[in-house]
């Protein structure tokens, strides 16, 4: 169930489910090769971003905060966690 902002006279339904599809479908195969395992702290320079990663950046800013706030860190993989998903994505590549 998603929530709109228009009407299905202004664009049915099936047509939004065809083009969702269309476009999860063209990047299906970057997103699984992409690490879910996104840093919180973006201090650490591990990324580079650029304009239109403004959102994630505030939100991982949020987030970090948060953390800190209740006297939690972020959690980094060791060395071993790294290199198994690096073999694991390499496989799918």
């Amino acid at each position: 169930m998603g929530y709109r902002n228009d009407t299905e006279e202004n664009c049915p339904e099936a047509e939004i489910k065809a083009w969702d599809l269309r476009v999860v479908l063209e990047d299906q195969e970057i997103l699984e090769v992409v690490d879910p395992d996104a840093p919180v702290d973006i201090t650490r320079r591990s990324e580079e971003n650029m304009l239109s990663d403004k959102p994630g950046i505030i939100i991982r800013q949020q987030l970090q905060a948060l953390l800190r706030a209740h006297g939690e860190t972020e959690v980094f993989r060791t060395p071993a966690q790294q290199q198994a998903w690096a073999t694991r994505r390499s496989v799918r590549l």
